[in-house]
């Protein structure tokens, strides 16, 4: 029913994580990956989701949190990231790590009236206001995704061309 029974973090044992998006794919028997403000831990993280099935049948959810320095510790000491603004985006298109920080927590584009709900339901964020960064195009092609594609579009901000490469990671 989505309360912890176990944990590395006894402060987990006993919560309510029924209202997470992992947790209802999982109870349809489908892994998940996906990142998050933890609101017991109150610590951001990348969430590895994996339901526990008896001959086939659910009977409960392995979370594996991952801290978010491993994951942005790799991206941050890139060859690319020496020169480039990056930034990681969850399925919303909010900006869940970048090695320009005051882009963290931020939405590409302008999020939907959807997402906005879907975030909140989720506390994903724990309330946090997801501002507004002037990549529309991008926003528009998380949400229409399909495959992974690159495009380029010139920012008026930055006042150059900057390159996107946009892939769904399971």
């Amino acid at each position: 029913n989505g309360i912890g029974l176990v944990s590395t973090d006894s402060s987990s044992v006993g919560q309510d994580y029924s209202f997470r998006d992992n947790f209802k794919k999982a109870k349809m028997k489908e892994a998940s990956v996906d990142a998050y403000i933890g609101v017991t831990s109150k610590q951001f993280g990348y969430y590895f989701t994996y339901p526990v099935l008896n001959n086939n049948e659910f009977i409960g959810v392995m979370v594996i949190k991952i801290d978010d320095k491993y994951i942005n510790e790799s991206i941050s000491t890139s060859v690319l990231a020496k020169d480039n603004t990056l930034m990681l985006s969850d399925q919303n298109g909010v900006i869940i790590y970048s090695n320009s920080s005051d882009r963290y927590l931020k939405s590409l584009g302008s999020l939907s009236v959807d997402e906005i709900q879907n975030i909140s339901q989720n506390k994903k964020f724990l309330g946090e206001n997801i501002l507004p960064l002037q990549y529309e195009e991008a926003q528009n092609r998380i949400r229409d995704y399909k495959i992974s594609e690159t495009f380029t579009n010139y920012d008026p901000v930055d006042k150059s061309g900057e390159f996107f490469y946009i892939s769904k990671i399971g």
